[in-house]
């Protein structure tokens, strides 16, 4: 749902903004005092004692991480010209999470929020909301940005976390390799292969929040030329809680099933087959009008039934040690059945790339996608789409050359993406990269991109009800949110500039500066009123219709660092640091500028600690720090700002069993991280704890 809905409902409370100053340094401090309190408690007493099993990776060793997601071809972390971090499963297993948005946390520049138990708001450099439209996810090529609502349907996107192979995470457009969207970042989920997943694995989570979650897997070899691992997943996660501390209606379980076969054809020729499919059922408390006469509206707790699958063919092609292709096609299923409206949605996308390098210097990569979307979206009286079915089709082409000037010293980068999109036509999005290694152990990059966001169902055809009352001589009134059939993409021109630097093995450190320019951003601006009788009963309308309204700049620096301070001990964080400049161009309405301007922190922090102790203990902590969101027009309360202490505590045994203990949350008993949901009423996050059991054979 586009989040600017509903903007202009109540004044905004303008005091919050004037203790955001104080708030932050009281919760800084605290912080910061968690912080040493935690260095001090590692210091070692017992250093001399300490294991000598070493992180699995060396600062240099993740420096030299071949990623993918910033050229599609393989390329060392270290020269690549994009602000990236990569989750590895060193980080993911100490990490203590149960879920791909909590590992997310950790990443600079990242806005994390948890909205209710089951739906998160995630973004990149702004604009965060429940459909955060400007940063696009894929999990092992394949997109799941929502064409309905825009943004990620985050409670879908529950993997066996032990299988991810790393979570490579781009700050910054991404447009022209991966697609519209792609505006302000691309998180690219990347599974391990099934000949690195080989033998059973079970495991078992239960805890006051995480009642259990349980994985059971096998992965084995088939005939002379392949592998395969299936997998069975389920959990049942406990309501978050209510202002008043009591359970919110906010439960869900899920039951998550899928398998991965890879294939060695020929000494060119391999192929992955893989698919998933899931069955769950989630509480909302949901805003939304019931009936107009008489007029029924408020707060409703709504169940609803998530259900779907995907399945996936890649076959790569190797023409020679200087040129490669892959074909890939896939289909996904997906139905959301509740009350206020359902989605019923069937995609088939195909996608071609071809990588060949030309001479000494240059690394081109060119590829083709078509994307084919059917979908019904029956809906109620509070929240409808017209028409209710469509079929639309997406074509797309790109092309990067990356060009060698100096041999392993100064590359650029040149590439652009045409795509048709059936709402607006033809889009260019060109990509412009230089980098530049003066030293060994120094980079220095910079871009300057162009990327576009496309509307979606919900901007185009839209009819939502906002809220209901009785008008002049008892009329029935409604204030509607409509969609816009002309409505046109939201540009950006993004500059990016980034440094990194490694000290040996022992240190690394990486500062990304960049200032990106927003026009034709999508906004919810008032209209005349008109009587309006369908649907029935005949009632007066104000309209608020979706238009090209906004503009604006953004500002930031994001930071990273990790110290491998003694063979036992390493830590890492982050410190992101976010200004917007955004302004009405069209009618000067103050409402949809307060709402985008209220919805991310300007200072975040993070911290973590993993600390390697005697007799194969691992003790870990990670600290986060959130800055105050003011209030606005949708939510007229301010989320103050928060520190989020976790730690963990583990034993390994016999090379295949570990036992755990989580604390999540323990610096307060519960927090709110995001408010200003139209689509979803926020709940706060509780302190939990759970035990960890896994065993691998």
């Amino acid at each position: 749902m586009r989040a600017q809905l509903g903007l202009f409902i109540a004044p905004i409370s303008s005091r919050f903004r004037d203790l955001m100053g104080d708030r932050m340094h009281g919760n800084m401090a605290r912080g910061g005092l968690a912080v040493v309190t935690v260095v001090m408690m590692a210091i070692p007493c017992w250093a001399q004692q300490a294991s000598k099993e070493l992180a699995k990776k060396s600062l240099e060793d993740l420096m030299n991480i071949e990623v993918t997601s910033v050229s599609k071809t393989p390329q060392p972390l270290a020269r690549s010209a994009a602000a990236i971090y990569v989750i590895t499963q060193e980080d993911i297993q100490r990490s203590g999470a149960t879920s791909v948005p909590e590992l997310l946390r950790m990443v600079p520049g990242l806005d994390v929020a948890q909205i209710d138990s089951s739906t998160w708001a995630i973004s990149s450099r702004g604009f965060n909301s429940q459909y955060a439209n400007k940063m696009l996810v894929l999990v092992d090529g394949r997109i799941v940005y929502s064409p309905s609502f825009s943004g990620v349907v985050w409670d879908e996107q529950d993997l066996v976390l032990e299988d991810i192979e790393r979570i490579e995470v781009i700050r910054g457009p991404g447009a022209t390799l991966w697609g519209s969207n792609a505006v302000n970042g691309v998180i690219n989920i990347i599974t391990k292969k099934a000949q690195d997943t080989q033998g059973g694995l079970l495991s078992v989570k239960a805890g006051n929040e995480e009642d259990i979650e349980t994985t059971t897997q096998y992965g084995g070899k088939a005939a002379d030329k392949g592998y395969y691992r299936i997998f069975a997943k389920y959990f049942d996660r406990e309501a978050s809680a209510t202002a008043a501390g009591e359970d919110a209606e906010d439960g869900w379980h899920m039951t998550h099933a899928g398998f991965r076969s890879d294939w060695e054809l020929s000494k060119r020729d391999s192929l992955t087959v893989q698919g998933d499919f899931f069955s769950g059922r989630e509480n909302h408390t949901i805003p939304f009008v019931v009936s107009l006469q008489p007029i029924v509206s408020g707060q409703f707790d709504v169940p609803f039934e998530a259900a779907g699958g995907n399945l996936l063919g890649r076959w790569n092609h190797v023409f020679s040690p200087r040129s490669a292709a892959t074909l890939q096609v896939y289909f996904d299923d997906s139905d959301r059945d509740q009350s206020i409206v359902s989605e019923h949605r069937h995609s088939t996308d195909i996608d071609f790339q071809d990588h060949i390098a030309l001479g000494n210097r240059h690394d081109l990569v060119w590829g083709i996608g078509y994307r084919y979307e059917e979908d019904r979206l029956p809906g109620s009286l509070s929240l409808s789409f017209s028409p209710v079915n469509s079929s639309l089709s997406r074509y797309s082409s790109f092309v990067q050359d990356d060009i060698s000037l100096v041999p392993n010293r100064l590359r650029v980068m040149l590439g652009t993406r045409l795509e048709h999109d059936p709402y607006t036509g033809f889009n260019v999005q060109p990509d412009f990269r230089v980098f530049w290694s003066p030293t060994k152990n120094q980079s220095i990059w910079g871009a300057v991109s162009r990327p576009e966001r496309t509307p979606s169902r919900a901007d185009i055809g839209v009819r939502f009800i906002l809220s209901a009352f009785p008008g002049p001589g008892g009329i029935p009134t409604a204030v509607t949110s409509y969609g816009n059939p002309g409505l046109d993409n939201e540009h950006v021109v993004s500059f990016q500039m980034g440094y990194r630097f490694q000290l040996r093995d022992s240190l690394s450190l990486d500062i990304t500066a960049y200032h990106s320019r927003y026009s034709q951003l999508s906004t919810a601006e008032p209209q005349a009123p008109f009587i309006e009788t369908d649907p029935m009963p005949p009632h007066l309308s104000i309209p608020v219709v979706s238009a090209n309204a906004m503009g604006g700049t953004t500002d930031g620096v994001e930071l990273e660092s990790s110290w491998q301070v003694k063979n036992w001990w390493k830590v890492a964080g982050g410190y992101t640091w976010l200004h917007m400049d955004i302004h009405d161009q069209v009618t000067g309405n103050p409402s949809n500028v307060a709402y985008v301007q209220s919805t991310n922190p300007q200072h975040q922090v993070n911290f973590r600690s993993y600390v390697n102790l005697p007799k194969n203990l691992q003790w870990d902590t990670m600290m986060y720090y959130v800055g105050l969101l003011p209030g606005n027009l949708v939510s007229t309360y301010a989320v103050a700002s928060y520190t989020r202490l976790d730690t963990r505590v583990a034993w390994r045994f016999k090379e295949r069993g570990e036992v755990s203990f989580t604390g999540q949350n323990l610096l307060q008993p519960r927090h709110i991280e995001f408010a200003s949901s139209q689509v979803s009423g926020s709940s706060l996050v509780k302190r939990s704890f759970y035990v960890g059991f896994s065993w691998h054979f």
